[in-house]
Parts: structure tokens; C-alpha cells; sequence
């Protein structure tokens, strides 16, 4: 209705639209690659370790308010991919992924998702603390995952 289009691609590079030249019979543009900026290791590491304890921490919690196992997960060793795995993973609007998307500092992306992560972490935490008596209803979203159920009273 407002001439957008959400599009999702798979591919082996970044890239921003140009100029779009035609869309019949489908889209067609001029696109340039980009990359990440190139940062130190060392003012990196700091924000990549954060964001791998945030992430494992809401994991953590998540699992409290869910029956079963938690799921093994597989921690990217390199910054750049585990910010694109948190970016894909967390649940944010269409907008702020873009966001994270276009970003060009790996140390800014992680930055950015140290704060969704304590926000997330502090939402998990008064649910996982409000499971003290009474039938509550959690609703989380992880992994493009909706955790809802009801929990029993404890005893």
C-alpha cells in the first residue's frame, strides 16, 4: 500500500541499491558492494565477548520459562557473523534490522545489539521472576521462535 517492499536476499556480499533500471518482468538494479569498516581486534574483542554473554544469558532464561532442553547453539568466532546472527535472530522490526544491516562498523552493529540483548535480558528476567505463584502466560521471542505457554502454580 505505501510502495514498499520488504525483500529478503541471500547472497555473498552486501550490497546498497543504486538505481533501480526496470521491473517488468521482475525488479532490476544498479548496486554497489560495500564492507565493514576495518577495526582493531582489540577494540572489537570487548563488545564481541559482551554480546556473547548477553545472548547466552537471554538463552538461559529463555529456557526457565520453557519445558525441555535448550537448544545447543553454535557461537560464531568471528565478530562480523555473530552480529549477523544476533541481528537475524533477535526479534526487532523490520527497520532496526535494516539498520543493523547497513551499518558499516562491526564494533557499532555489537554495540547496538548489547543494547537489545539487556533489554531483552531485563524482560526475561521479570518473567522468569514472576514465576513465583498463579497461572501466568509467557510470550518470548527468540531464533524466530514464539514461546507461549501456560505454567502450572509451583508449590
Amino acid at each position: 500500500p505505501d510502495g514498499r517492499s520488504n525483500i529478503l536476499c541471500a547472497g555473498e556480499s552486501r550490497f546498497r541499491i543504486i538505481r533501480i533500471s526496470g521491473k517488468v518482468p521482475y525488479w532490476k538494479a544498479h548496486v554497489e558492494l560495500f564492507e565493514d569498516v576495518e577495526e582493531p581486534e582489540d577494540q572489537i574483542k570487548p563488545h564481541y565477548d559482551e554480546v556473547v554473554r548477553l545472548y547466552k544469558l537471554a538463552l538461559d532464561l529463555a529456557s526457565q520459562l520453557r519445558p525441555g532442553k535448550p537448544a545447543d547453539i553454535n557461537i560464531p568466532e568471528s565478530p562480523v557473523a555473530l552480529s549477523y546472527m544476533v541481528s537475524y535472530v533477535l526479534e526487532l522490526d523490520f527497520e532496526e534490522k535494516q539498520r543493523l544491516l547497513e551499518m558499516i562498523s562491526t564494533m557499532e552493529r555489537l554495540e547496538t545489539l548489547q543494547l537489545h540483548l539487556a533489554q531483552t535480558v531485563s524482560q526475561l528476567r521479570r518473567q522468569v521472576d514472576a514465576l513465583g505463584g498463579g497461572h501466568q502466560f509467557v510470550r518470548f521471542h527468540l531464533a524466530d521462535e514464539i514461546v507461549s505457554h501456560r505454567l502450572a502454580e509451583l508449590d
